[in-house]
Parts: structure tokens; C-alpha cells; sequence
């Protein structure tokens, strides 16, 4: 899992080099005619959708929602989705349930944009349009690399579709320091109490990281994490803390910060 944590920068420069080819592929797209933006993942892929979500909102100004496959494979529902986007995003490209639902989204009168590490995969052939994670072969259980390659190709189409610019040079350089900061990083874990289990906060952006985070402990450490809007934990869960427990709070500078001082 280090090791193919270390690997991520590597793999962002393989997304900036290949932007511009990407950018024009995406821009192939009919954009202009796209009034709503449907997310299809599962597991890790799903928090990469929620980013993705505040992404696509925030800088298109478009409605965008979160799939629920068994809509399709559990009670045979029919799509009506004009003028709709569904962008796909998974690790494997194999799961049966974003397979059925995105040709279902096709037959429903919607483009598939699909993102997967896998050029020959089931989900990569059903899309109109397939954007490669460029990650490689992931061997850890818990998803990492794949995970951050998902969240830059959703920057990277949201860019693309604002016509806006990536600092990738400024992007690469920060992974690489992030990647080195291991040990500061074991000094903090090494003094954290988890035995009463955690609570992973974020907003905003950071919110999709503060699902992952609990997800990740969760699939490592097998200890229970509970992960909320660090606004929705104001609204009744923080009844449940007490001198034991343990806040994990993702607060990037800026915004996300100020809009979570209250909490």
C-alpha cells in the first residue's frame, strides 16, 4: 500500500502529459448540451464521485447527482435521461451493477464517460468516452493510487468542460512533498489513540477525503470510523463525543477551513 502510495506523483505527471490529448477528447463531448450530471461508482470510486460532484457544481453551475444502481438492477427501472451525462468511475471496470446501469443510461437517451485502470474493460467499452486512470496494476487491497488518479481526471474533465487552466507543475511538486512526509506523519500516528474508534470531518472538497479517510482505517485497522459533514455533525452526532474520542478533521486552507471553525 506504501509502495504504490509512493508511486502517485509519477502517475499525476502521466496525466499532465497526456492533458492536452485528454482535454480534447472530453471536449468532444457535446458540453453545451449536458443540463444534468448523473455520478456511477461504488466503494472508493464513490468518494472520487463526491468530489467530483462539488466539482462539476461548483465551477459548472449544472445539477449533479449520485447514482443508485439497484434503481436498474434490482427493480428493472427504465432511464429517462435527456440532455443528461453519466460519468462512470471504477478502479476494476468489471462491476456488473455500473455496467448494467450505464447501458441502461444509453438506452435512456444519455452520453457515458467512463474512467477506469482498465483500457479493456467492460465499463471502458460501454462508454461513448474512456479516459484511462493511468495508474497501473493495483495490488493493495486498499485503493490508493487509483483513488488519486480518479480525483485529478475529474478535475482535469471539470477543467476542460470551464475551460479553465491545472498548475500541474505546482500539483506534481506538492504530491511529491505530501509522498516524503512519511515520517512526520508515523509521529502522529504513533501517538493516536484509536481504541474508541474515530470520526473522519471534512467539507466541501474535503469532504469526499474524510469519507475515503474512514474507509481506508476502516479497511486496514478493522475498527469501526464513522465519517460526516463536519456541518451535519453539529446536527446531533457530536451528542456522542466524549473525552476518548478521536476527530479527524480534513481542512484544507481557505474555505473549507473558515467553514469549518464552528464545528
Amino acid at each position: 500500500m506504501r509502495a504504490e502510495i509512493a508511486q502517485i506523483p509519477s502517475i499525476f505527471q502521466k496525466i499532465a502529459d497526456n492533458a492536452a490529448a485528454t482535454t480534447a477528447q472530453i471536449q468532444k463531448l457535446p458540453l453545451d448540451s449536458f443540463d444534468s450530471v448523473i455520478l456511477l461508482a461504488r466503494g472508493t470510486s464513490d468518494n472520487a464521485a463526491l468530489y467530483l460532484k462539488y466539482l462539476i457544481e461548483t465551477k459548472i453551475g449544472i445539477p449533479c447527482g449520485l447514482a443508485s444502481p439497484s434503481v436498474v438492477t434490482v427493480y428493472q427501472s427504465k432511464l429517462k435521461f435527456k440532455n443528461c451525462l453519466v460519468i462512470a468511475l471504477s478502479q476494476s471496470g468489471q462491476s456488473p451493477d455500473l455496467i448494467n446501469y450505464a447501458q441502461a443510461a444509453k438506452i435512456g437517451g444519455a452520453k457515458v464517460l467512463a474512467l477506469t485502470n482498465d483500457l479493456n474493460s467492460p465499463l471502458a467499452k460501454s462508454a461513448d468516452l474512456h479516459l484511462y486512470l493511468e495508474a497501473g496494476e493495483e495490488k493493495a487491497v486498499a485503493a490508493t493510487k487509483s483513488y488519486s488518479a480518479e480525483l485529478l481526471l475529474s478535475l482535469l474533465i471539470v477543467s476542460a468542460w470551464a475551460k479553465s487552466e491545472i498548475d500541474f507543475v505546482a500539483l506534481v511538486r506538492e504530491s511529491n512533498a505530501a509522498v516524503r512526509n512519511i515520517e512526520a506523519v508515523s509521529k502522529i500516528v504513533d501517538s493516536f489513540d484509536h481504541s474508541f474508534g474515530i470520526t473522519t470531518l471534512g467539507r466541501g472538497f474535503a469532504y469526499a477525503n474524510a469519507h475515503e479517510t474512514a474507509l481506508k482505517i476502516q479497511e486496514t485497522l478493522k475498527i469501526p470510523v464513522s465519517s460526516f459533514s463536519s456541518a451535519d455533525y453539529l446536527h446531533g452526532p457530536i451528542s456522542s463525543l466524549h473525552e476518548n474520542s478521536r476527530v479527524i478533521f480534513l481542512a484544507p486552507a481557505g474555505v473549507a477551513t473558515s467553514g469549518m471553525a464552528a464545528t
